[in-house]
């Protein structure tokens, strides 16, 4: 069961500074046309792919010159037994423009390999193009927005009717069918993208959440099937009122 409002700074988050220091140094080399210093520490899987040639085409969407700020948007770590794996993005600012660039490193005992590398340009930075706003959305955005906002009202006006109501029975399982929404649309704000999910319990039935401030905002909405079922068998609930005993 989940319910977000909110996001979490990614400063607050824990980002290995070693790892993530070394894949800003491999970025940097990449970036500096520095090609056989990363291919030399390319999986050999990857290697089997991508030749020098296909490194520097890779390299070319780095805008030219030094970049005024260099950001990392992005960490994710795994450890599965004795592998370690990390994935870091970072986000370049250059005169002519932003790039997205992102590493993915895997690491047995101290060496490390890298099974993954991409450079994106983009037409701003992160932070302006995932921020919420109105600007261009299609109706669907103003659907979910709506059953984000109405959902969660609609189960806590219910609960307030439910807590001043008389049940005789096992009113805590009418608690907690009420207060969760059954099934979910999540929505990705920036892109439209859009997901359904049958078998998911959400908390107050909505959710409005970004993974860090340069991430895409992601509503949820579920159905308030308990809250729904509540109105429709509250005069019957209500006819036997507790007289005693367990409520």
């Amino acid at each position: 069961m989940l319910v977000g409002y909110g996001y979490e700074e990614l400063s607050e988050s824990p980002i290995p500074a070693e790892e993530s220091e070394l894949a800003r140094s491999i970025l940097n080399d990449f970036r500096n046309g520095d090609v056989e210093k990363v291919s030399a520490m390319l999986s050999d899987e990857i290697r089997n792919q991508a030749d020098d040639e296909v490194l520097r085409e890779i390299a070319s969407y780095f805008h030219p010159g030094e970049p005024i700020s260099v950001e990392i948007i992005g960490s994710q770590v795994n450890v599965f037994g004795d592998k370690w794996t990390g994935n870091f993005t970072f986000e370049y600012q250059f005169d002519a423009g932003w790039n997205l660039a992102n590493v993915a490193l895997s690491k047995r005992g101290e060496e490390f390999e890298i099974f993954g590398l991409n450079v994106y340009r983009t037409e701003a930075s992160q932070r302006e193009l995932n921020r919420f706003s109105f600007d261009g959305k299609s109706l669907a955005h103003y659907v979910v927005f709506v059953l984000t906002i109405a959902c969660p009202i609609f189960i806590l006006v219910t609960l307030g009717f439910f807590f001043r109501t008389p049940i005789a029975v096992r009113k805590w399982m009418w608690f907690f069918f009420i207060i969760v929404g059954i099934g979910t649309i999540e929505l990705n704000w920036t892109t439209g993208e859009y997901a359904f999910r049958i078998l998911h319990l959400q908390l107050l039935g909505a959710g409005f959440v970004a993974m860090g401030p340069h991430a895409a905002w992601v509503l949820s909405a579920s159905a308030p099937i308990g809250a729904i079922a509540f109105w429709i068998k509250r005069s019957k609930l209500s006819q036997n009122p507790v007289t005693g005993g367990d409520a």
